[in-house]
């Protein structure tokens, strides 16, 4: 049986601004990215274990930016489910939340990226070093830095990162938050060097570098049966009310 959609905080209207698909999103994780290590504990918003399993047919994420060299930047990137269980769609910490695959009706709306709409994109979410080396999964790799890159088994780097692939174009990246050293975190592909922002924290692509640097994830419950049929009946009134009216 299916569960119950949860209750959970809607977008904040900033967001719902910028993307108008995230007026029917929910509000699962809120993050100000620190410069260095990630911790779990630093989520302003973890709503993760109030989400039932299978509860939700999207998962969207929205990161802002701000810099002197880059400006204000923002991304929202939405798709087709990708994972069942909520604990495992935020910063990918553990072994666990390892992704490296195709998502599916990709919506994005981006001051850097552009829009799209019902794109095939992909996911590397992993919290290991990894190389450039293609692995195959996503067509058009290059062996550099970029939206097919291999995970490793061991290690400490990390990567959270979501592409359009088809552009050969990073959407964001998230990258080097599993250890002590700066975090590289950009948008678009990077300027120059690695496309995926890949060891970036040594240029202009380190966290430090950023005043504004958050990340929301959010997801679109499955509406319950019962609003589905309220729904339909108040279509249906609306219909004999034109009815009656002609």
């Amino acid at each position: 049986m299916r569960q119950t959609p949860p209750v959970l905080p809607s977008a904040p209207g900033h967001i719902v601004a910028n993307a108008p698909e995230a007026g029917d999103y929910k509000l699962v994780y809120q993050l100000p990215i620190d410069n260095t290590a990630f911790n779990p504990g630093r989520y302003t918003v973890d709503n993760s274990k109030l989400v039932p399993d299978g509860s939700y047919d999207r998962i969207a994420y929205y990161v802002e930016l701000e810099s002197a060299t880059f400006g204000s930047q923002y991304v929202w990137v939405s798709s087709d489910a990708f994972e069942t269980d909520a604990s495992y769609i935020g910063v990918p910490n553990t072994a666990e939340h390892m992704k490296q695959m195709q998502i599916t009706n990709m919506n994005v709306v981006s001051n850097v990226a552009g829009d799209v709409t019902g794109q095939t994109g992909n996911v590397e979410f992993w919290s290991t070093n990894y190389s450039g080396t293609e692995t195959d999964l996503i067509p058009g790799g290059t062996g550099d830095f970029d939206f097919d890159d291999t995970p490793g088994a061991t290690g400490n780097y990390g990567s959270m990162q979501i592409h359009n692939f088809g552009d050969g174009e990073t959407l964001f990246a998230y990258n080097g938050w599993n250890d002590a050293r700066v975090s590289d975190l950009g948008m678009g592909n990077q300027p120059t060097g690695n496309p995926d922002w890949t060891f970036a924290y040594a240029g202009l692509g380190g966290a430090d570098d950023y005043s504004v640097k958050n990340l929301y994830v959010l997801i679109h419950p499955i509406p319950e049966p019962m609003s589905l049929g309220l729904l339909g009946m108040g279509g249906l009134a609306v219909v004999l009310r034109r009815k009656r009216e002609r």
